[in-house]
């Protein structure tokens, strides 16, 4: 119990409430005095005291709950996630947003914390909070990086998203890719555009970097450049894990600028991305390709780039050493095809490039998710059984009988 006055609550007036009305009827006074003063570090510690004497555990926990066995561990648990959420919120509400965190993120409620933090207009008093819980708490990355990015520029954003990628889920990568190549392009195309009006007396009445650059050698001549070249290498490769149809649409095109740069500015990669921009064009066309078909579902996906792009990232996959460079190469490309939702093929090509134990990078999806995916457990009973893996031959006879309920 806290030694600071609680208002009109008196230390006589509690003890005498317990000789009277009981330990139950005390604590929820004490709460209530302490929720109204705004005391809510304190009223956590009444609301786990209720919730001990609730369950017939000690008021007073000096470890004696540590080694609780199910179901009474359980039951505390849950209980103390209920308090944890109602102190969160409540300094949520008041707008002390890192207090609350320290609750909220025990009972898993980022869900109330975003919302919070876009209603909260960002100033010099507040950006750093507000990025610390959005990015490094994992709250909403993409609002931490566009707060980075309005007040410390493109260069800090893509240095602090490679240090997060692993700490990120693809959902949250892709949004990250789409805000980055979205402000990259904006950029980039006003700089040609101002440039081509500079040197022609006219504003172009091209849209896109490709029409802007179409007979317009000169532009990119002597090695010239418009943006800064590693940024637009790394924006580039960020955009591999998008399926937003948008971003995909300005990365291809930020592949047709970077494809006509000078060859000093033709960067070194590992395969199958060696030929750095021709070989990202590609692979962004075709999950181009296949996100405005699913965008559109009409028809079959436009296949011409498709058809281009599965035997070019093929070949490179099968020409690779695993022994020397990993399996990025073949992760990539069963990557691609799954995202080309080309599922059986992706498990016959992993079953035949990737040998039976083999660490991989987790680039591409493990063969149970090319199952589930694809609902050809069969198939993936079929590999299993020849790799020797009983436990996976298992789990596709199981799912396959399942389903068939």
């Amino acid at each position: 119990m806290t030694d600071r006055p609680l208002g009109s609550l008196q230390f006589r007036q509690l003890a005498a409430e317990i000789a009277s009305r009981g330990v139950d009827a005390a604590l929820a006074t004490l709460a209530a005095s302490l929720k109204e003063q705004a005391n809510y570090r304190d009223l956590f510690t009444v609301r786990q005291m209720q919730v001990r004497h609730k369950l017939g555990l000690p008021i007073i926990d000096i470890g004696q709950t540590r080694d609780l066995a199910d179901p009474l561990r359980t039951q505390l648990e849950d209980e103390y996630i209920v308090a944890c959420r109602e102190v969160g919120l409540l300094l949520l509400a008041e707008g002390k947003l890192r207090e609350a965190w320290m609750y909220l993120q025990i009972s898993g409620d980022k869900a109330a914390v975003r919302e919070r933090l876009a209603a909260i207009e960002p100033t010099d008093e507040n950006r750093n909070e507000i990025i610390e819980l959005a990015l490094y708490e994992g709250v909403w990355p993409r609002r931490g990086l566009e707060l980075i990015l309005a007040s410390h520029g493109i260069c800090n954003t893509i240095t602090t998203l490679d240090g997060m990628l692993p700490n990120l889920s693809r959902e949250e990568h892709s949004e990250a890719a789409g805000l980055l190549v979205r402000n990259l392009h904006a950029n980039l195309l006003e700089n040609v555009r101002a440039d081509i009006e500079r040197q022609q007396g006219k504003p172009p009445a091209e849209t896109t970097l490709a029409e802007l650059l179409a007979d317009r050698d000169w532009l990119l001549a002597g090695g010239n450049y418009h943006i800064d070249t590693s940024h637009l290498s790394s924006v580039v490769r960020f955009a591999r894990m998008s399926d937003d149809v948008e971003t995909l649409r300005l990365a291809v095109d930020l592949t047709e600028y970077g494809q006509r740069l000078h060859t000093q500015f033709q960067f070194a990669a590992e395969e199958p991305f060696a030929d750095y921009y021709p070989s990202h064009g590609l692979f962004l066309g075709a999950l181009l390709a296949q996100a405005e078909h699913s965008l559109t579902a009409e028809g079959p996906a436009r296949a011409d780039v498709i058809d281009r792009a599965i035997p070019f990232f093929r070949e490179r996959a099968e020409r690779t050493d695993i022994q020397a460079s990993g399996t990025a190469a073949i992760e990539f490309y069963i990557s691609l095809l799954a995202r080309l939702k080309r599922f059986d093929l992706a498990m016959d090509e992993l079953n035949h490039l990737i040998p039976a134990g083999q660490p991989t990078m987790g680039i591409a999806p493990h063969l149970w998710e090319l199952a589930e995916r694809s609902g050809n457990y069969a198939k993936m009973a079929e590999i299993c059984q020849g790799r020797g893996d009983l436990v996976g031959y298992t789990g596709a006879m199981a799912a396959a009988s399942l389903t068939a309920k």
